[in-house]
C-alpha cells in the first residue's frame, strides 16, 4: 500500500500513463504536419508563398513575348518541290487544266525523275484509273511496285503493259529488271535481248544485259547475245559519225 490508498500496480500506470502523454505532447509539438487544435499557423520549413495575380499576369506576358520574338525569328519556310523543279511544276499546270491519263503520267513521270516515288504511283495509278489499257502508266506503275520490292504487282502491271503494246522496247527493258530482281536471271537476259531487238541503240537495255550476272548458272552469254550487244554498238557509233 501506498499512500492516499493506490496499490504500487495502481501507480506505476499512473506513472506510465503520465510519461506517455508528456511524449506525444513534445512530439506533436516538434513535427509540424501534425494537426493541433487551437489556433496559430503550421510552419512548413522555407515555405514561400503563392505568386500574387500581378506576378503571375507579368509572367504569363513575358512567355507570349518569348514566343513573339522566336516566331519573328523563325526562318523562312523552305520551298516544296513542286515550287523548285520547273518541269514538275509545269507539269502539274497542265494538269491542273484538265486531268488526262497523259497529263497523270507526265507529272509521275516527273516525280519518278525526282525520286518522288509515292507521288509518282499516285499518279500513274491515277491515269490507270482513267484508262485500264494505258500501257505507259502501267510500265511506269510496274518500276514503282519494282523500287518497293513488290516483284508481283510489278510483273503483273508490266505484263499487262505489253499486252498492249508488245513491242515496247522500254517495258521489255523494265520486265527485265523486275525479272532480274526477283532472280529470274535467263528470263531477264531473254527480256533484254527482246528490247534490243526492237531498238538497237538503246544504250539502259545493253547496259543491263551486260551487267547481268546470273547466279548459279553457268553465267556465259549466248551467242544470239553477243550478236545483239555487237550490232547496238555498231549502230550507235555509225549514229554518232
Amino acid at each position: 500500500m501506498v499512500s492516499g490508498g493506490r496499490t504500487p500496480t495502481a501507480a506505476c500506470v499512473g506513472l506510465f500513463l503520465a510519461t506517455g502523454f508528456a511524449a506525444c505532447a513534445a512530439r506533436q509539438s516538434a513535427n509540424p504536419f501534425i494537426i493541433r487544435k487551437g489556433g496559430g499557423s503550421i510552419h512548413v520549413g522555407n515555405h514561400r508563398p503563392s505568386p500574387s495575380a500581378t506576378t503571375r499576369q507579368d509572367v504569363a506576358r513575358a512567355a507570349q513575348d518569348a514566343m513573339a520574338k522566336r516566331g519573328a525569328d523563325r526562318p523562312a519556310a523552305l520551298r516544296s518541290i513542286e515550287q523548285v523543279d520547273p518541269k514538275l511544276r509545269e507539269s502539274l499546270a497542265v494538269l491542273a487544266r484538265g486531268a488526262t491519263p497523259a497529263t497523270h503520267v507526265a507529272v509521275a513521270a516527273n516525280y519518278w525523275r525526282l525520286r518522288v516515288y509515292d507521288a509518282a504511283y499516285t499518279h500513274y495509278d491515277d491515269a490507270v484509273r482513267l484508262d485500264k489499257k494505258d500501257a505507259a502508266a502501267l510500265e511506269g506503275r510496274a518500276r514503282v511496285w519494282r523500287q518497293w520490292g513488290l516483284n508481283t504487282w510489278a510483273l503483273s502491271d508490266v505484263h499487262r503493259s505489253l499486252f498492249y503494246e508488245p513491242k515496247n522496247p522500254e517495258a521489255l527493258n523494265t520486265l527485265g529488271t523486275i525479272l532480274q530482281q526477283a532472280g529470274q536471271c535467263v528470263e531477264a537476259r531473254t527480256a533484254y535481248a527482246a528490247a534490243l531487238r526492237l531498238k538497237p541503240d538503246a544504250d539502259w537495255a545493253r547496259e543491263n544485259l551486260g551487267r547481268l550476272i546470273c547466279v548459279g548458272t553457268t553465267n556465259q552469254r549466248s551467242h544470239v547475245d553477243d550478236q545483239i550487244t555487237s550490232r547496238a554498238i555498231t549502230s550507235t557509233t555509225q549514229s554518232k559519225r
